[in-house]
């Protein structure tokens, strides 16, 4: 304990404080509780801030009333044009050129908006408000002072969108939603407006001004103090009680403003008197809000305390420095020969053998005080970051190395597959298009299409039981093999056959797939096809949609010398048949419901696209929809055949 520096210098700052708290209460006593200069600054600062925080709360309240009033607005007519447009579609008929049943239809629609129809020239030629009825869109501009045909007809954007703009200059502001008829050429606008929410924002910030204008009168600062509130156009919003209006000169208020980066105090002098100015900004509203009070009832408190303490203190803090000084220099040297030698630390290689030894030698570690202890502290820590950093390094590279041989992995996976659509432009007899998305970098879906002669179309969609790299390798061969073996047997039963065979010979992790391998023949239509354990394909005829169900086999690749037989399938002329991996069906969202095969054959009964990518793409997006953020349990594998006909 006596080799302790803490007892050290606990002992000379004891002597000090009990000479100085002795001195100070014998010559000052009750003065000290007169100094209240900084107390009255915080409390100044802390009620500007209070006042300045709840303005931008109440103002992003309002945002958001605003923001909800809108995108009401914005859904509504939305809603209503997505009405329109699929009625419009239905009763509108060229041939009989029923235009005016149209319009009358849209006439006697009872709902708030305004509706109009322009023809493919921007020429308004239906509008529910006959002042607007032959106007042009290229004559109306929106709040970017943008002519309103170019504005919804911006590069870069689909044509269905939403505009803000006013049929004249002094009019209301409205709010439209723009869609084409792209049968007819006619561009649709249905419009709402949003004045009142406009006037409804004012209304709010005058309730903002009204609530501080009442608490303001009830601020009492100092004895004289006072606060007021001004915008960037130097109006003044809310008048101080304290001081004349006259003395707010612009020049003052832009005084204020200058540098308000963050909050500020200045000293002004008004009509000789100088003023201590508390000036905030809300950027929200940009606003200015300012305290002042007079300098001289700031110091009021504190003037006899320095008056009493003035000698008393220097005498003391010279006395104090002194000692203090001397004591530094003893008991600070070790710790400042510690630091210049930890400095040199930086440059030397943390990670070399021979760091520890030299610090050995150069750190003062057979002290007996605190500085020992420390210093023996800074060698033990150097020892475990050397260790550390040796770790973290082969860490990272081995973790870089693992990140760069994924992503090549699953740029070779993604690579072996079709990924050019239409893959056979020259074959109109039949739409192909698939999809594959891993759940991992690498996954163990599979997908793929080849012809085996000139008529013969062989396609294959295939799922490995696991995932990740081992999965991605096991696909990559059953795919070869199927293309392998395609080319000598005109047969998916046979194929199948092979196929499992190899599979299933050394496989140590009973690893296996379930498969579906078909071939078209794109003249007549007929699919002969081999399903080893995987999900039965979906036949979409016209308004029609089953399921082909039936197995020729068990799984490929979990046991040897199986057979498989094979089925039929006769595509009629514009006949689909869709195939997916238990990825779509699986997909999960946040309550651990699942997609679900009821749900895939509703969807795809309920569209009726003429190529194959609109279906995929339809059912891609309703599973993002159903499962929103939650992450891909399982990889996404959808192929999908339409048969033209000969």
């Amino acid at each position: 304990m006596l080799y302790s520096i803490q007892a050290k210098i606990l002992f000379f700052i004891t002597a000090i404080f009990l000479v100085t708290t002795g001195s100070t209460i014998f010559f000052t006593g009750k003065d000290v509780k007169k100094s209240v200069f900084e107390n009255e600054t915080k409390n100044t600062e802390n009620i500007k801030n209070i006042i300045r925080i709840n303005v931008e709360g109440k103002y992003k309240n309002l945002l958001l009333d605003k923001w909800d009033a809108v995108l009401n607005k914005k859904n509504q007519i939305k809603n209503e044009s997505i009405i329109i447009e699929k009625t419009v579609n239905a009763l509108y008929n060229p041939d009989l050129k029923n235009t005016q049943t149209v319009f009358n239809w849209i006439k006697n629609l009872e709902i708030s908006s305004e509706i109009f129809i322009a023809d493919k020239s921007n020429q308004i030629i239906f509008s529910t408000s006959k002042q607007n009825l032959n106007s042009n869109l290229e004559n109306i501009t929106d709040v970017k002072s943008r002519s309103l045909s170019k504005s919804i007809n911006s590069k870069n954007s689909s044509f269905e969108k939403f505009c803000v703009f006013s049929w004249q200059k002094n009019e209301s502001k409205k709010i439209g939603y723009f869609s084409r008829f792209e049968n007819i050429g006619w561009i649709l606008g249905v419009t709402a407006d949003i004045s009142e929410i406009e006037k409804e924002t004012d209304e709010k910030i005058n309730q903002i001004l009204d609530v501080l204008r009442d608490n303001f009168s009830k601020i009492k600062i100092a004895e004289s103090g006072s606060v007021f509130l001004f915008n960037s156009k130097n109006d003044i919003l809310i008048y101080p009680s304290n001081i004349n209006n006259e003395d707010l000169s612009v020049g003052l208020l832009n005084n204020l403003k200058d540098n308000l980066t963050k909050d500020s105090y200045k000293k002004i002098i008004i009509n000789d008197e100088t003023y201590s100015f508390y000036s905030s900004r809300i950027k929200a509203l940009d606003w200015y809000i300012s305290f002042f009070v007079p300098e001289k009832e700031l110091k009021k408190p504190s003037l006899s305390l320095v008056k009493s303490l003035s000698l008393l203190i220097s005498g003391i803090f010279i006395t104090g420095m002194i000692i203090l000084i001397f004591a530094v220099k003893k008991f600070s040297n070790p710790l400042k020969k510690l630091t210049q030698n930890l400095e040199t630390i930086p440059e030397k290689d943390l990670t070399s053998p021979e760091l520890i030894s030299g610090l050995k030698n150069e750190f003062p570690i057979n002290r007996k005080d605190e500085v020992g202890l420390l210093t023996k502290a800074f060698v033990f820590m150097f020892e475990e970051l050397q260790k550390n950093i040796k770790l973290l390094v082969k860490t990272t590279a081995d973790k870089q190395r693992i990140e760069s041989e994924l992503n090549v992995a699953r740029d070779i996976q993604l690579g072996l597959l079709p990924k050019i659509f239409p893959p056979f432009p020259d074959k109109e007899e039949f739409d192909i298009y698939a999809y594959l998305k891993p759940a991992k970098e690498v996954g163990g879906d599979l997908y793929d299409f080849f012809f085996t002669d000139k008529n013969k179309l062989c396609f294959v969609i295939g799922d490995v039981s696991d995932k990740g790299v081992p999965a991605a390798l096991f696909m990559a061969i059953t795919k070869t093999l199927i293309k392998t073996n395609a080319e000598i047997e005109n047969s998916p039963a046979s194929i199948m056959v092979r196929v499992n065979e190899v599979l299933s010979k050394d496989n140590p992790n009973s690893m296996f797939v379930t498969l579906i391998v078909g071939i078209l023949d794109i003249e007549t239509g007929k699919i002969k096809y081999a399903n080893a354990g995987h999900n039965p394909p979906i036949i979409k005829r016209k308004n029609e949609i089953f399921y082909k169900k039936g197995i020729s086999g068990p799984v490929a690749g979990a046991v040897e010398d199986m057979s498989y037989r094979e089925m039929e399938i006769e595509l009629q002329k514009d006949d689909m048949i869709f195939l997916y991996t238990d990825g779509v069906t699986e997909a999960m969202n946040k309550e651990k419901k699942l997609f679900s095969e009821e749900r895939l054959l509703g969807l795809i009964e309920s569209e009726n696209h003429g190529n194959c990518a609109a279906y995929i793409e339809k059912v891609n997006q309703d599973i993002s929809d159903f499962t929103k953020n939650e992450p891909q349990s399982d990889d996404i594998t959808m192929l999908s055949i339409i048969y033209r006909g000969n």
